[in-house]
């Protein structure tokens, strides 16, 4: 039983931002799956996890093919861009992107909390199918497994780290800064025509001390990464926007959110991509401008493998930091993958087979005015932060 507290940490969601996809059914980030949410109490045997990739103890053999830059999967490199480049994630050197110019409208999360049940308010129909919910036992069509997940297995992560809860860790990420999500405001003008918002993981430019993040409106930049390397347009962005009647509205089938999962006494939260995101809120407007978000929600469904692949691809001693040192000596990797395995059950089907593949979350949150004066400075070697790439670490991220 007490294993399965390492779990907790890997359910639990955070509001990011929401990002439209180029074509129905394609993905941003290369997520293209999903996954739903059950608890059961026994850990799964290993043939039961045929999904999970396990690092195979052998040689590595370094793989460009293609690449002109970047890793070539064995911590060595398949070259170097020329000044005035940087190198995407599929190998190849693109012009960096110009800053633009910053929408005067940006909005700062100052408020964010995992929902952890799928009662009314709490949660959204996802896959639009009144007859699916989650967590069970339960008849309203509203999903919420991760949800359901995260109240089941947050008193076990208290008794073995220092990490309280699910919501007290976001509470306190937020506080400190180190969880900085922005919202950029374009195109409304205070009617009822949509307009986009462009979500981005940023950085305070003062400290807490200096400017309140949570109450006042700070300065921050965008981190690189929140931009694709290619075309230089946000990753995550809502184009379909409505206020009507002070409520804001937004998102759909082919529209996505970041969310990030805290790890227990890590620094080191994980990014990953929910689908079929839907977001709505109370807006208030002030003479044409949106100058807070209340009683928001946004839901999605998060793919199970990506979950699995990112574990696989974190170091374990990141995996075990904050555990007991007797208890993180009896755990390995595989332990871990084969819980998570057995304790996210899938409740959304994302790729239309008709089988569940994705586990649905509902996050609440407020948002306050802030600014964007720019971007993020690197905060490592260029070397070392060329390819963004599923399980690498940037600025304190890691990617699915």
């Amino acid at each position: 039983m007490k294993k399965l507290s390492l779990i907790a940490a890997l359910c639990l969601g955070l509001f990011s931002g929401c990002a439209a996809t180029d074509d129905a059914g394609d993905t941003v980030g290369g997520v293209d799956t999903q996954v739903g949410v059950d608890v059961p109490l026994d850990v799964p045997e290993a043939e039961d996890t045929t999904d999970v990739k396990v690092p195979a103890d052998t040689e590595c053999v370094p793989v460009c093919g293609e690449k002109v830059c970047g890793d070539d999967g064995c911590g060595g490199s398949c070259g170097e861009c020329e000044e005035g480049q940087t190198c995407g994630p599929d190998g190849t050197c693109y012009a960096e992107c110009v800053e633009p110019e910053w929408s005067d409208m940006v909005l700062r999360i100052n408020t964010m909390a995992v929902n952890l049940d799928n009662a009314e308010g709490n949660a959204l129909d996802i896959d639009d199918d009144p007859l699916t919910c989650a967590p069970a036992p339960c008849d309203n069509g509203l999903n919420n497994s991760l949800g359901g997940l995260v109240a089941e297995l947050d008193p076990m992560v208290a008794q073995m780290s220092d990490f309280e809860s699910a919501n007290a860790a976001i509470a306190s990420m937020m506080a400190d800064g180190t969880i900085t999500l922005l919202s950029e405001v374009v195109g409304f003008d205070g009617t009822t025509l949509p307009f986009t918002m462009n979500m981005y993981i940023g950085d305070p430019v003062a400290d807490a001390a200096t400017c309140d993040f949570n109450a006042a409106k700070c300065d921050y930049t965008v981190k690189a990464m929140s931009l694709d390397v290619a075309t230089c347009e946000p990753v995550i962005a809502f184009d379909n926007c409505v206020v009507d009647a002070g409520k804001l509205s937004a998102g759909g089938a082919d529209y996505q959110f970041a969310i990030t999962l805290p790890i227990p006494g890590v620094a080191l939260p994980i990014t990953a991509v929910a689908e079929m995101a839907q977001i709505y809120a109370d807006a208030t407007v002030e003479e044409g401008v949106i100058t807070a978000l209340t009683n928001g929600i946004v839901g999605g469904a998060v793919s199970k493998q990506a979950l699995l692949d990112t574990v696989t691809d974190l170091p374990i001693d990141d995996l075990l930091a904050g555990l007991d040192p007797e208890i993180a000596a009896l755990i390995t990797k595989d332990t871990i993958l084969m819980i998570v395995d057995g304790s996210v059950v899938p409740d959304v089907d994302l790729d239309g087979d008709t089988e569940p593949d994705a586990a649905s979350v509902a996050v609440s949150f407020g948002a306050i005015p802030g600014a964007i004066v720019g971007f993020s400075p690197e905060e490592v070697p260029v070397e070392d932060t060329d390819v963004v790439e599923q399980g690498d670490i940037v600025d304190g991220d890691a990617i699915l």
